[in-house]
């Protein structure tokens, strides 16, 4: 028999509002409209869910926290963007311990580095491009689903938290990446869905954010 099933992030809590296991604080962390930030809100996200921060959402109120640490090192990148390695130097240099994991390349190794390293317990920052577009957009990876067919898990869809997005409600993700196994132009793309749109993306890069630090 064959089963649906999403793999998700334990450090996750799904209800009404998405939370942060053993806290009550909401995880979602808003994208204005007039920044570039998409990338440094991901991180935020993916610093809570590492323990590492308190409350994303409020990063910008505190003053003599870990959050106000996080923004003072991102306020420079705030109208610019950030590329993955520009984040991954910012993450190193706040000293909390954590070992991120930048990789680029084709699409199809892309999607294989995220999966492979959300199927280990790390959250991904993926970055994808529209089909015939150069404009790059960074959400968070926070799981996958996929058919399971007796032990067999096929994962097809990354299950993302997208900051540019409305807060997800009753679930831990407001996007979806799905692709395909098949041969073709359709294995160079995947299609992004949320709630009002659906697009054809490019995945470009992806990092992972893993505790502990370099041996």
């Amino acid at each position: 028999m064959e089963f649906t099933v999403q793999k998700l992030h334990p450090a996750l809590r799904p209800g009404r509002r998405l939370t942060i296991v053993g806290s009550n604080i909401p995880t979602f962390s808003f994208q204005g409209s007039f920044d570039s930030t998409c990338a440094l809100h991901a991180a935020a996200m993916a610093l809570a869910m590492h323990g590492c921060v308190t409350n994303p959402l409020r990063a910008l109120s505190r003053r003599s926290s870990r959050e106000a640490e996080y923004v003072r090192k991102a306020t420079p990148f705030w109208h610019t963007g950030i590329s993955l390695e520009e984040l991954q130097t910012l993450i190193r240099e706040l000293n909390w311990g954590l070992r991120p994991a930048v990789f680029e390349g084709a699409h199809a190794h892309v999607l294989r580095f995220s999966e492979r390293e959300l199927l280990r317990g790390q959250p991904v920052i993926v970055t994808w491009r529209e089909l015939h577009w150069a404009t790059l957009h960074a959400v968070l990876a926070v799981g996958i689903e996929g058919r399971l067919t007796g032990r067999t898990f096929e994962g097809h869809t990354l299950l993302l938290i997208d900051s540019a997005e409305t807060e997800p409600i009753l679930a831990v993700y407001n996007a979806r990446l799905t692709w395909t196994t098949r041969r073709g132009k359709k294995g160079e793309y995947a299609q992004y869905v949320t709630a009002f749109e659906r697009r054809k993306v490019v995945l470009a890069g992806g990092m992972s954010i893993r505790s502990g630090k370099s041996p």
